[in-house]
């Protein structure tokens, strides 16, 4: 029986084609509308410049050259200038989120260039950065304020747990490119730090309230006050409940998603130099799934409705000193309580996080950054993995120096992160990065990383069924059902990853900001699986056979591309902005196994133009048109969409907003099946949202 054969039943890529596409770099598939839009952005920053000066006015109230020096920390973990980041670093503000009309973070990170967001079902995404994506993709880190996000059961994000409210998170860093020497392990394409508003922003009330097609209800409440002249506090609640109609699933059945979300966060100032913030959040959330499930018995697979479940609560403490004008130093720690059933597994998890971090410039234009870290996740999953509980234990420890060698034009920064973990013990993951600015408005930045992916814990010791092939059928001409089952292996290692990567930014005055980032990415002992020896298994009243697919890292596999985002301020209430994203993903040379899951499934080409207008004092519009070129490796087809937004203030502190999404057709898919179990594939639909906030 071929390998190839039986996965390309279930969608289980391994497409001999996949070579012969990739190699030939091809930008047909994007249409010349979307090039002509950027040519033209230029060409009008160009012109106004010569004519007369215009002001710009951003969204938040920034200029563009302000815009270019807002400070993110997710690059080097300490406050630096975006403009300056030796990275592919990208920056949505709380005002750029609010104005995109989006109800939840994945939609909101479609806006980011170099991310692939595509929507499963009701609550479910694929999101990664530079490839490899799945409803469990696995080189993409997320956190939320500090804290990783990461499951280590299964190595992926479930965005469905991240129902921050939006009208709460300050910004979204996003990192494209490992961010392994200051992150650790599966900070392998990507990095995305979701950081929340501190209480001082968020004094005195606000409510938000909205209703629409699928958004049945979605409210948020929220106070922020004093406790004392150096206390302040922000308490809230919200939730949500939506619906998916069953002419959008594939099994003609409604799904729904509830959500309800509570939080506190408190922030002390002992004295200037002395900062404590203390935050606790509980989430309970309940949707529906449809899944694929295999039987033994005819019509042996059958969509199954699924009911889950996930009860989360965690807490922050984090602890600030500067010691001086060049010294710093912080704790972070954080505990968290997990009880979740989603798809065909139970989990109870407990994970203990603690690190120091300590910033130092022990030389003019030397900064040094180190510090170590240990955490503690236990485990419980019955009826999947062997042995049923398990404890993951990772200590690290990170140190970074920079050296600003021509002030102001020239920087080189090197470090490495070490880890040591239950499964593979030492990780050793450096980065060596340049920045060059020969003028002020011109910056170059160039890197070469190594990041690994630990393994999973279902990697190491999961046994699930993934697909029954009949009896007498094309691949299974025998008298008994053949079920197939992937294999956990003790000796599955970590996946690794040599990067290059190089960008260039350029700004023109308050006008125009461009930047252009291309990458290679080179990745060794990547997942992939064979098969053993079928074992006859006589149970009552069908006896089958046993195909068990064990996994291994007998592949190799070759990511290329680049990245393109602009912004123009074409008028004081004008801002235009467009990005572009070409991505090429091939293996090197002959493979021998199969990859898992939906990994090779991916656009080559993808682009959002998006315009912000100020029509009047109380009054703004924005909208979006986004390009997806078809899958590669799959029959989903390229599509173009819209998303439109109306904001009206009447009033002082109260808003009225109408929101339509995906506007071009009633339905359409993003995102093919996946493997079985996990949540099949549901159609798009066309959404309109309404909804009011009242600040006070």
């Amino acid at each position: 029986m071929k390998l190839q054969s039986l996965f390309q039943v279930r969608a289980i890529v391994c497409n001999s084609s996949l070579s012969r596409g990739i190699a030939r770099a091809s930008f047909r598939g994007l249409p010349a509308a979307l090039f002509l839009s950027v040519f033209l952005s230029v060409q009008a920053s160009s012109f106004a410049s010569d004519t007369t000066r215009v002001e710009s006015l951003d969204l938040s109230n920034l200029s563009l050259e302000e815009l270019m020096n807002i400070e993110i920390t997710s690059v080097s973990k300490r406050p630096e200038r975006i403009s300056e980041a030796a990275a592919a670093a990208y920056v949505l503000t709380g005002e750029d989120i609010k104005r995109s009309g989006f109800n939840s973070i994945p939609e909101v990170l479609r806006l980011v260039p170099g991310l692939q967001v595509a929507r499963i079902g009701l609550s479910d995404w694929a999101v990664s950065a530079r490839g490899f994506n799945g409803q469990f993709a696995s080189k993409l880190l997320v956190m939320v304020d500090g804290r990783s996000v990461y499951s280590p059961a299964f190595s992926g994000v479930f965005w469905d747990m991240l129902s921050i409210p939006l009208e709460d998170i300050a910004r979204i860093e996003v990192i494209r490119g490992p961010g392994a020497t200051m992150w650790g392990a599966n900070a392998v394409n990507g990095v995305i730090n979701i950081i929340t508003k501190d209480p001082l922003q968020t004094q005195g009330g606000y409510v938000q309230a909205a209703s629409g097609v699928n958004e049945r209800v979605q409210g948020t409440a929220r106070w922020g006050g004093m406790l004392g002249e150096s206390t302040h506090y922000r308490a809230y609640g919200s939730g949500f409940e939506r619906t998916q109609a069953g002419e959008a699933t594939l099994s003609n059945r409604d799904d729904y998603w509830n959500d309800l979300r509570l939080g506190l966060r408190v922030d002390h100032m002992y004295s200037e130099n002395d900062e404590l913030q203390v935050e606790g959040n509980y989430l309970n959330l309940r949707s529906q799934h449809e899944a694929e499930t295999p039987l033994l018995v005819p019509p042996y697979s059958e969509y199954s409705k699924i009911d889950a479940y996930q009860r989360n609560f965690y807490t922050i403490a984090r602890f600030k000193h500067q010691a001086g004008e060049t010294s710093d130093w912080s704790v972070q720690s954080y505990l968290d309580v997990l009880d979740d059933k989603s798809l065909f597994y139970k989990e109870k998890r407990r994970t203990f996080d603690i690190e120091f971090k300590h910033t130092i410039q022990p030389l003019a234009g030397n900064t040094v950054i180190w510090g170590a870290g240990y955490r503690d996740s236990w485990d419980r999953l019955p009826d999947l993995t062997d042995p049923e509980s398990f404890t993951l234990r990772l200590f690290n420890a990170f140190a970074q120096d920079e050296w600003s060698v021509v002030p102001e034009r020239l920087r080189f920064i090197f470090g490495s992160k070490f880890e040591h973990n239950s499964y593979t013990k030492w990780e050793i993951q450096p980065n060596l990065r340049a920045v060059w600015s020969p003028v002020n408005s011109h910056t170059f930045w160039a890197s070469v990383s190594r990041a690994v992916r630990t393994p999973s814990r279902g990697e190491r010791s999961a046994n699930v069924g993934l697909v029954t092939l009949p009896p007498m059928s094309p691949l299974n001409p025998g008298p008994l059902p053949i079920l197939t089952s992937v294999v956990g292996n003790e000796q599955f290692d970590s996946e690794k990853l040599i990067a290059y990567e190089a960008g260039w930014r350029m700004r023109r005055g308050n006008l125009l900001s461009l930047s252009v980032d291309a990458f290679y990415n080179d990745y060794d002992d990547f997942r992939s699986a064979s098969y053993g020896d079928p074992v006859p298994m006589m149970t009552e009243p069908i006896p089958y056979l046993l195909l068990p697919v064990y996994l291994n890292n007998a592949s190799q596999n070759q990511s290329y591309g680049c990245e393109l985002a602009s912004e123009v301020h074409l008028a004081k209430p004008w801002r235009l902005s467009c990005s572009y994203t070409n991505l090429r993903i091939e293996p090197k040379g002959v493979y021998s196994q199969t990859a898992i899951g939906t990994e090779l499934i991916y656009p080559k080409h993808q682009a959002v133009i998006r315009n912000s207008f100020d029509l009047a004092t109380h009054l703004d519009l924005d909208g979006d048109i986004r390009y997806v070129s078809k899958l590669e490796n799959s029959p989903i087809g390229e599509y173009f969409t819209a998303d439109v937004r109306v904001g009206y203030t009447p009033v002082s502190n109260v808003e009225v907003f109408l929101v339509g999404q995906n506007l071009f057709a009633k339905y359409h898919r993003e995102y093919d099946i996946a493997l079985a179990y996990q949540s099949l594939p549901a159609q798009v639909e066309r959404t309109v949202i309404i909804g009011s906030s009242w600040n006070f």
